[in-house]
């Protein structure tokens, strides 16, 4: 009996001393205490730990939440819908989340507050929108749309003169203040009497002073080639009279003074001379003017001794 109450004993002290042998059983968990799902009790280190991003997320017993369902680094709670288009009339710059209400106007569209005034960008006269794309139809910006342009000429004291017109093309038929129009043609010299008006650079020159329908004698063409053929070979710049232009003998000379008194003809000593009445008779040698000359340069001086 006593033998068998050692035997139990030894069996228990076995036990005893195997399990004491074993120590407490190891707890597998995270061991990072800063880690959303944390185990103060873990004693072996799983790798299971996970932390929260530092933006969003938040740690909900042990699981973390998202709280930002569209990843665009806005928290769910500070998300603010509108329009994020910068060009649409309606564009909220604080928005963060595109509610799809962006109204986007066209370049022929202007807004008016939040709304888009369609063909706002038009000017009201000749532009039209097409493909959203504004078109002039005014090409020379006058006002008038190219569509009703009507060309033609535009210069008021032309024959041809088109008061319809509103695109000058360049056509205009302008007289002189010698021609007249016959229609929308220009009559060349229309305007000139027919008598003694003759036209010079475009203006009338009456060559009648007294409007007694006698033209006026012309010292150019009619006074000049008498001195060239029978005076100025003496009185060419040799004496003291020079007769080879018109400012010469209206000079007249060192000795007597002018020899050409105008609108006096019988009174000017260059008519005396001629017709002998005071000293010798000119021209000299080949003595004398015929009567018909004389009158001529007398009539021219009478006239007034114009330089025409």
């Amino acid at each position: 009996m006593k033998l068998f109450k050692f035997f139990l004993f030894g069996i228990f002290l076995a036990a005893f001393w195997s399990c004491s042998d074993l120590g407490d059983p190891e707890i597998s968990g995270c061991m990072t205490s800063a880690a959303c799902n944390y185990d103060p009790d873990a004693t072996l280190n799983d790798e299971s730990c996970v932390s929260v991003d530092g933006v969003c997320e938040t740690c909900v017993d042990g699981t973390i939440v998202d709280n930002d369902a569209d990843n665009d680094t806005v928290c769910d709670a500070d998300e603010v819908a509108g329009c994020m288009t910068s060009t649409a009339c309606n564009y909220n710059p604080s928005a963060t989340e595109d509610d799809g209400s962006c109204t986007v106007p066209t370049a022929c569209d202007t807004c008016e507050g939040e709304a888009v005034v369609v063909d706002g960008a038009l000017d009201g006269i000749c532009d039209t929108c097409e493909d959203g794309v504004i078109v002039d139809n005014d090409a020379d910006n006058d006002t008038v749309c190219d569509a009703d342009e009507v060309a033609g000429c535009m210069t008021s004291t032309a024959c041809n003169y088109n008061p319809s017109a509103t695109e000058d093309d360049g056509s205009c038929t302008v007289p002189t203040a010698c021609d007249t129009c016959e229609g929308e043609a220009v009559v060349v010299d229309g305007a000139l009497d027919g008598i003694c008006d003759t036209c010079e650079d475009g203006v009338i020159v009456d060559n009648d002073a007294n409007d007694d329908e006698i033209c006026d004698i012309s010292y150019l063409t009619q006074i000049q080639p008498i001195f060239d053929a029978s005076c100025t070979s003496c009185h060419g710049g040799s004496g003291s009279l020079s007769l080879t232009s018109y400012e010469n003998l209206m000079l007249g000379n060192s000795n007597n003074g002018p020899v050409v008194n105008a609108g006096n003809g019988a009174n000017s000593l260059i008519i005396q001379k001629l017709r002998g009445t005071a000293g010798s008779q000119m021209p000299m040698g080949d003595c004398c003017l015929n009567d018909e000359s004389i009158d001529l340069i007398e009539t021219w001086i009478d006239e007034g001794a114009q330089d025409n």
